[in-house]
């Protein structure tokens, strides 16, 4: 019963927590896009060439918080019109080399390795971006949103500061209903997995010695861990024990990529292939710069 009472308060607190920040956020920058050229941000990112992924990636690093604005920043690129290779870019980086777990992974392991997993990141981030253009992923965008572009180029702009920003808090309103249900899921499992998943599951693959420990570890670490703030304590507790620093920053990667609310808010605007092939990439992502790291 005691676990089942932290389960509930960790699903409540969730959820609370990623409603008001969607929402705030999302009317924060539904009301900055009011002021710009409905074709500006398409401009800067999708007729700039290949410089349209180098733009989505350090915008990437930039997004002070995953969920709370990437969500939101992402269906401000696709009602933009940006293009899903860059959109994708963006979403990849984000949860990777945002401001947070650049200071924490620097604290963790040092400003070298920091470094090296920064230009790591970006350099996978914007290869992940080109192979989903590439491969046709603008068709995996659910409907509702793909014709955001269309309709916002004919919606007239409100007059008054009040009527903006009630226009702004409508249209985070609808986001939000669109994404409740996976929300929901999202910070059950969420709850779930923290309250009823031992830590010492993940401790027994830190042998330095398995080649295997690393993979193992970005596949074990995705559910585990929910989001950085807890993984990177973690971690750090991990390596003291003698965990290498290979496996530690494979877990992170995927602990913070697959940060489960904020992949069920995705499955909102994605199809489940493109969801799917998103966590493949974090996965992949994490293995990749767990050798790296490793090796170097």
């Amino acid at each position: 019963m005691l676990n089942i009472s932290i389960a509930l308060k960790y699903f409540l607190f969730m959820m609370i927590e990623l409603t008001l920040l969607f929402l705030l956020i999302g009317a924060i920058i539904s009301y900055i896009l009011m002021h710009m050229p409905h074709n500006k941000i398409h401009n800067w990112m999708a007729n700039k060439g290949f410089g349209g992924y180098i733009i989505g990636a350090l915008a990437g690093a930039i997004a002070p918080l995953w969920s709370y604005t990437t969500i939101p920043l992402t269906l401000a690129f696709i009602e933009a019109g940006v293009p899903i290779g860059a959109v994708i870019t963006f979403t990849v980086a984000a949860p990777l080399i945002n401001p947070i777990i650049m200071a924490k992974i620097a604290s963790l392991m040092g400003g070298a390795v920091a470094q090296w997993y920064f230009v790591i990141i970006i350099v996978l981030s914007i290869l992940s971006g080109v192979i989903v253009e590439k491969k046709g992923g603008e068709k995996y965008i659910k409907s509702y949103y793909a014709g955001f572009e269309a309709e916002r180029t004919t919606t007239e702009i409100p007059k008054t500061i009040i009527e903006k920003v009630k226009k702004s808090c409508y249209k985070s309103w609808q986001d939000y209903k669109h994404v409740f249900l996976f929300l929901v899921i999202g910070s059950a499992i969420g709850a779930a997995i923290n309250t009823f998943m031992p830590e010492y599951i993940l401790s027994r693959i830190s042998d330095k010695n398995n080649l295997a420990a690393i993979p193992v570890a970005a596949v074990a670490g995705a559910p585990y861990f929910l989001r950085a703030e807890v993984a990177i304590p973690i971690g750090s507790s991990l390596i003291n024990k003698g965990m290498s620093a290979g496996v530690v920053i494979a877990m992170i990667i995927s602990g913070a990529g697959i940060d489960i609310p904020a992949v069920s808010l995705l499955a909102g605007i994605f199809k489940k292939k493109l969801v799917a092939a998103y966590c493949f990439i974090i996965i992949f992502i994490a293995i990749s710069v767990g050798f790296i790291i490793e090796i170097v």
